[in-house]
């Protein structure tokens, strides 16, 4: 008995996962809420690696809009960081607060 009731809902979970997987990454991310996030992105020194590194993670799946928020903007520190964690953090930074500005 148990048997069937573990494959039934292994085939259950096996449907409902093909069908989340046929929806495209942008579909869900439409139907997400904006994530607002204030943390000492360009400040250098853990907290920021901390911050940045969960930002990169997240962008591709939350709408996700990043504020600098603790301590003040270390410049050295965002001349070094690579393009493209720069171009993620200006992207999540610009992104409109009002979800119908998307």
């Amino acid at each position: 008995m148990w048997d069937k009731l573990v494959v039934s809902l292994l085939a259950i979970a096996f449907v409902l996962y093909q069908e989340y997987d046929t929806i495209s990454i942008q579909q869900r991310k439409d139907e997400m809420r904006l994530l607002w996030w204030f943390a000492p992105f360009l400040s250098g020194g853990g907290y920021s690696s901390e911050a940045l590194s969960f930002m990169l993670a997240l962008h591709n799946r939350v709408h996700l809009k990043t504020s600098q928020h603790g301590d003040s903007i270390d410049p050295m520190f965002v001349r070094g960081l690579p393009e493209s964690v720069q171009a993620v953090y200006a992207d999540a930074y610009q992104r409109p607060a009002d979800p119908r500005q998307r």
